[in-house]
């Protein structure tokens, strides 16, 4: 479920149950991306910091996180994260840069097999929220 706004994209796949989050939208997607919205402004555009605070309030106001898997990008950074609560062979995030150059990139959580994915996918520890090039995570 993308959405695409003036100063960022935000893509979310994922499963919750029981979730109690007061934000306008009509579908859960839309309620994470209204939050995460408000959540970037506060931390003065930082994504990192806006991403990590959704997953504290989302995994705090819900039943159930069977996954939460989140990437967003403004154009020069893209921060990626992965939670999961079961079968990490299905729901982990996977990043791999593509033959063609190291500023392309690939996010998906499935291992595609195309030749041009050079060396190899990498998973995204559970958990985590990481800058896509070289997956740094935002946080120690």
């Amino acid at each position: 479920m993308p959405f695409v706004h003036d100063d960022f994209v935000f893509a979310f796949n994922g499963e919750l149950r029981g979730v109690r989050l007061s934000a306008p939208g009509e579908t859960g997607a839309a309620r994470l991306d209204h939050l995460l919205r408000r959540f970037i402004a506060s931390e003065d555009g930082d994504l990192c910091a806006g991403l990590e605070r959704l997953d504290s309030v989302v995994t705090r106001r819900t039943e159930y996180v069977r996954a939460l898997n989140l990437v967003i990008s403004d154009g020069d950074d893209v921060v990626m994260h992965s939670r999961y609560s079961e079968d990490p062979d299905y729901f982990t995030l996977h990043h791999a840069a593509l033959s063609d150059g190291p500023n392309t990139r690939l996010v998906c959580s499935e291992r595609l097999e195309i030749p041009e994915v050079s060396p190899d996918w990498v998973g995204l520890a559970n958990g985590v929220t990481a800058r896509l090039e070289g997956a740094v995570p935002c946080s120690s």
